[in-house]
């Protein structure tokens, strides 16, 4: 529909020499592919937490998926073909925590951000120091129709193929992030130099269309692909892997966004994952109360002041250096609760792109909200010799003679007495073996609460909201939350190419026995945003939820 002589050749040909240019590179023998495929594998059905959830929930199964692949992998050309089969048999299995990464620094991209706004990919920001408004005469809100000679749909089908997450809105978000931002670890780079872009403006139903240059960074190795490798790409058919390196890639997106807000442009929507900043804007006459390392406020209403809190992530670390900051990060919630207990009648907390953390410090937050004793989170954890010396090597000798060091040795008994009757994974029981938790003794938020969810949270992201739901303690607004239900262990390296994956080791349940894999945590009042919501402030949104919070604050008077 939208193919162009002019686009196609230059990409042909690029194509035609980055693959003469392989000849160079030592090319991963048939042998060496099935050894590699056959080692993740193995490791799979020896580790992998949800393997028979999977099949028993989602009807995913291992044994129809291996002959499948063995026959892509023995028909792969290139090395290429091989390590973006890999990534596409991890993202069938629907789980956000196991992803694998080509070896590869190469990466090719515009200085255009796009997002899914109401199933549309919608230009985010433009950075205009790179291209100005005369070369790229587009806004935030305008919809990418195509890009090249395909459909956004299209394209969105394309990419998805390549994208590990558990829902499928989750999924297709990702999906429309990656337009203009390939990285050759989860995704084929593009071989042309140019890219040609096909824009609706808003309120209009023209299409233009215009041809930028790709930027290019890193080099380029073995990962280009096949006519026949990109067969699956073109048919109907995320990143860093520790804590430290996921935070360090968040920080730079907010560091750079932070650089576009002094030069006056606008904060790019994907940077507010991991954020402690809101998207939101803040209404006329609201006290703030703190806008860093998290904001928090609360604003006059007709009914009494309402509370905003925003709960960014369950894994505080300082932003410049990256230390770990449990402790002063938790006495700072304490303190913005205890503000808001006593300044309001009800509450708003925004775990909109939330990206998880630390069991034990999400079940501490959500003390400062019980006024009750409460549960821990519930997990089921594999059970074989492996995962037992495993558990093991957490538990510190020196602390023998106390009471955390007793509580793991409790989750080390139920994971040797599964092994030992052949159990694949351990009865229901939690990361420390307690049976309750008491409320924070401090402080603790006693009002009416709604807490703001969507297809960007995952992990603890699922769970927190699970919990507070579960217990009678919130009201959630917006999209079903990403289902991301495990612990993650880095796994390694596969021997003959060097993919890196790490793999989810367990499942965890809700309050109402429900696994958060797949399933996430469930709105109450579901929203979508809309395009004036993501042009706008998110003025609707806010209205939305501040009715529904209201009508919660008159049913308890």
């Amino acid at each position: 529909m939208f193919m162009q002589t002019r686009t196609l050749v230059p990409k042909f040909v690029a194509g035609m020499l980055l693959l003469s240019g392989m000849a160079q590179a030592q090319r991963l023998t048939e042998s060496q592919r099935l050894d590699d495929f056959n080692q993740l594998v193995a490791n799979m059905r020896a580790k992998y937490g949800p393997l028979v959830y999977k099949k028993e929930t989602q009807n995913i199964d291992i044994d129809v998926l291996y002959p499948k692949y063995v026959d892509i992998i023995k028909n792969g050309k290139t090395n290429g073909d091989f390590y973006y089969a890999i990534n596409r048999f991890i993202a069938e299995f629907k789980d956000g925590h196991f992803g694998s990464m080509v070896p590869s620094t190469h990466q090719k991209s515009i200085a255009v951000q796009t997002d899914l706004v109401q199933g549309k990919v919608l230009i985010d920001t433009v950075d205009r120091s790179v291209h100005s408004q005369a070369e790229f005469p587009f806004n935030k809100g305008d919809e990418i129709v195509a890009v090249d000679n395909q459909s956004a749909a299209q394209l969105l089908t394309s990419l998805k193929a390549y994208v590990y997450n558990a829902n499928d809105l989750s999924i297709t978000r990702r999906a429309a992030m990656m337009f203009f931002a390939r990285r050759a670890a989860q995704v084929p780079v593009p071989t042309a130099k140019e890219v040609t872009v096909f824009v609706k403006r808003r309120g209009s139903e023209n299409v233009d269309r215009i041809t930028l240059a790709w930027r290019e960074s890193g080099e380029a190795l073995d990962e280009a692909v096949s006519a026949q490798g990109l067969r699956p790409l073109f048919s109907d058919f995320d990143g860093p892997s520790t804590r430290r390196e996921r935070f360090a890639d968040y920080r730079q997106l907010n560091l750079r966004s932070s650089l576009m807000q002094s030069l006056g442009r606008d904060r790019v929507e994907r940077s507010y994952q991991c954020s402690g900043g809101t998207r939101i804007k803040i209404p006329e006459g609201a006290t703030v109360i703190m806008q860093s390392p998290f904001v928090a406020y609360y604003w006059p209403t007709a009914e009494g002041n309402l509370g905003y809190l925003r709960i960014p992530h369950y894994s505080p670390v300082n932003d410049i250096t990256g230390a770990d900051e449990y402790v002063l990060r938790f006495q700072q919630y304490e303190y913005a609760v205890a503000e808001l207990e006593k300044n309001t009648v009800g509450l708003v907390i925004d775990q909109d792109h939330n990206c998880g953390g630390s069991v034990d410090y999400l079940e501490r937050m959500v003390g400062l909200f019980m006024n009750q004793d409460y549960l821990p989170l519930s997990f089921r954890f594999m059970a074989g010799k492996a995962d037992l010396l495993e558990w093991k090597s957490w538990m510190d000798p020196s602390a023998k003679h106390t009471i955390d060091y007793v509580l793991m040795q409790k989750v080390s008994d139920a994971i040797k007495a599964a092994w030992e009757n052949n159990q694949r994974m351990t009865d229901l029981t939690s990361f420390n073996a307690l049976t309750a938790i008491k409320p924070n003794a401090r402080v603790q938020y006693t009002k009416p609460i709604v807490m703001l969810i969507d297809e960007n949270s995952g992990s603890g992201g699922d769970a927190f909201p699970s919990m507070l739901k579960g217990y009678g303690r919130a009201k959630l607004v917006g999209t079903r939350t990403m289902g991301l239900g495990g612990h993650v262990t880095e796994q390694p390296a596969l021997s003959n190419s060097g993919m890196t994956y790490r793999m989810t080791r367990s499942l965890f349940y809700r309050p109402d026995g429900v696994a958060v894999e797949n399933n996430g945590a469930i709105p109450d009042y579901p929203y979508e945003i809309t395009t004036d919501d993501f042009v706008g402030g998110y003025q609707g949104y806010r209205a939305f939820y501040t009715e529904k919070l209201l009508d919660a604050v008159k049913a308890a008077q």
